[in-house]
């Protein structure tokens, strides 16, 4: 008997063995399953995916606008080479050469280059050139070419090729800095999904990966800024004045119109700490006295000569600049990015259960101000570009009202974290995201769109066709056929 009971018992154990392992078996696929889910909630994975998928769309967008940047290179590896600004030696009778000046040409030169004293210098802010020259020797060592070749004399092809794809990488820190922040309030995929339709649905594909536009350096660094404003907001996060004080004046730098944001982010500091508020304005103090130190070293003035074109500035023209840069059909931004629009209906509807709202009215400010200085700017058409490219600084901004909305959606009775938006709303998201991407995809990858700028008539003689309709620049871009009705052949 008792050596029966011990068969038994060998038997039932040899059972439950062979039930756990089937158990182990069916279970794995599962287990494998969820592993991978929890993989792609990671940020870090989640970032790169975006990055990856970012860049592969930038670089294979085939327009380039190598405009007001077209000697950024240039400067940048001079600086290295040289470690000065002065640019005597690359503008000989080189000049002459239409390739290498432009069409507009001023005191034999190029309008990118005036002279100041002795010694030829650069027009445009420097900011994005001191920016872009680390940059440069990495991309030497991946195979781009130099722009500076014998006896000083300018590539102008190397720096049209050269120029998209360092753009193309500055344009996706942006979307990795607008992830980053995005996952401080919400979750992962709702943050990669905010990630990618800034990248896709507005200028940030359209304008700034397609060269090295002073747009390109101050959407990064307004990133940052916005990522620090929302660490405070979200975690508590002390404010870190010296670092912010140094990111606006690399803002100011990079492109002058950022004081206008700057003003209303100063604000936002002193009202939340006036100890910090204290410290930022000692420190941007020290920034501007180094600043007007360099520009009296350089250009004999306080300011450098890009800066003092007040003369182009006139309150009469907000009549037309207003309605041009935000429904006009050629350089709208409610037009081309619809998304502003789905944004501003999220946050009426949200306002009750809104938090951080003293970052919210400062945002705002900050938009209308910049709105009101690039109206009354001569030049509020943004000359030969595509769509709204004014508004581009104002991305990471509207990314960050973005993700406080839809934070603030998910507070709402009935709603989730997982599921913050109504139904009505996520359709509306949806309609403005493909419309976006859309338009914006077309600036990158339409030559229709691009010669649009010159003919039937140039853009800057006639700045009233930004509010023609029918041949309007994205129509042109859909169908390029009303071009070709109108323009000459191509060389």
């Amino acid at each position: 008997m008792l050596c029966q009971r011990k068969l038994a018992q060998y038997r039932d154990v040899g059972l439950e063995k062979i039930v756990i392992e089937e158990s182990r078996e069916s279970t794995a696929p599962m287990l494998t399953q969820s592993g991978l889910r929890q993989q792609l909630s990671k940020p870090a994975t989640m970032a790169g995916l975006l990055w990856l998928g970012v860049m592969i769309v930038y670089l294979a967008s085939p327009i380039s606008q190598v405009l007001d940047s077209k000697f950024t290179l240039m400067v940048g590896e001079h600086l290295l080479n040289r470690g000065n600004f002065e640019l005597d030696e690359h503008f000989p009778p080189y000049s002459d050469d239409p390739r290498y000046a432009g069409p507009w040409v001023e005191g034999g030169l190029p309008r990118h280059i005036r002279r100041s004293g002795d010694h030829l210098y650069y027009f445009y802010p420097l900011g994005s050139v001191v920016l872009t020259a680390p940059l440069l020797p990495v991309a030497w060592s991946l195979g781009a070419p130099h722009v500076i070749g014998l006896q000083g004399r300018y590539n102008t092809q190397a720096g049209r090729v050269a120029q998209p794809p360092l753009a193309s990488f500055v344009t996706s820190l942006c979307v990795l800095l607008v992830f980053y922040f995005a996952t401080l309030r919400l979750p992962v995929p709702q943050a990669a999904l905010v990630g990618l339709l800034a990248a896709l649905s507005t200028q940030l594909w359209s304008t700034a990966s397609r060269g090295l536009w002073s747009h390109t350096w101050l959407v990064v660094l307004l990133g940052m800024v916005c990522l620090q404003f929302l660490r405070h907001e979200a975690k508590g996060t002390p404010l870190k004045p010296v670092l912010l004080a140094t990111l606006f004046s690399w803002c100011f730098f990079v492109r002058p119109p950022s004081a206008f944001l700057i003003l209303a982010f100063t604000a936002y500091v002193w009202l939340r700490s006036p100890r910090d508020g204290l410290v930022l304005t000692a420190v941007g103090a020290a920034w501007a006295g180094a600043f007007i130190a360099f520009n009296l070293s350089l250009y004999g003035s306080w300011l450098p000569p890009y800066y003092l074109k007040a003369d182009t500035v006139h309150l009469s023209n907000l009549l037309i600049g207003i309605p041009g840069q935000w429904i006009s059909p050629s350089r709208g931004l409610l037009v081309f990015v619809p998304l502003v629009g789905w944004l501003a209906w999220l946050g009426f509807k949200v306002r009750a259960t809104l938090t951080s709202r003293t970052l919210v009215i400062s945002l705002l400010a900050g938009i209308g101000l910049y709105s009101l200085s690039m109206g009354s700017y001569e030049n509020w058409w943004g000359g030969y570009s595509y769509g709204p490219r004014f508004q581009t600084d104002l991305v990471p901004v509207f990314a960050l009202l973005a993700v406080l909305f839809v934070h603030a959606a998910a507070q709402r009775v009935g709603r989730s974290t997982s599921r913050p938006l109504m139904r009505s709303e996520c359709m509306a998201l949806v309609a403005a995201a493909v419309i976006g991407a859309l338009l914006n995809g077309a600036g990158a990858w339409s030559y229709a769109a691009a010669a649009w700028n010159r003919f039937p008539q140039p853009l800057r003689e006639q700045p009233m066709r930004a509010f023609e309709l029918e041949h309007s620049q994205f129509m042109v871009a859909l169908f390029p056929s009303l071009l070709e009705d109108e323009a000459p052949p191509s060389p």
